[in-house]
């Protein structure tokens, strides 16, 4: 009687090691895959973090040269009525 109760313990032990290597698995795939999503989202983060940089130093730049336009256009009013 031994024997088919040490067979049995030992399918027993080898079916829980199964389930618990399957599971383990999929918990450790399931990280990878979380972790890919935080890698994903630093450098989507980083990557708005440089448009919007980029943006606000294009709209600085676009600022600067309306209002030099603006002032060529005054000085060259101005200097048009004295012309006339």
């Amino acid at each position: 009687m031994r024997s088919p109760v040490r067979l049995a313990a030992i399918v027993c032990v080898a079916a829980a090691a199964a389930w618990w290597w399957q599971h383990r698995a999929l918990r450790q795939s399931l990280t990878e895959s979380e972790m890919a999503r935080i890698d994903e989202r630093a450098v989507h983060q980083q990557t708005t973090a440089h448009l919007r940089t980029a943006l606000e130093e294009t709209t600085a730049r676009l600022h600067a040269a309306l209002v030099l336009t603006d002032a060529t256009d005054v000085i060259n009013r101005a200097q048009a009525r004295e012309e006339y």
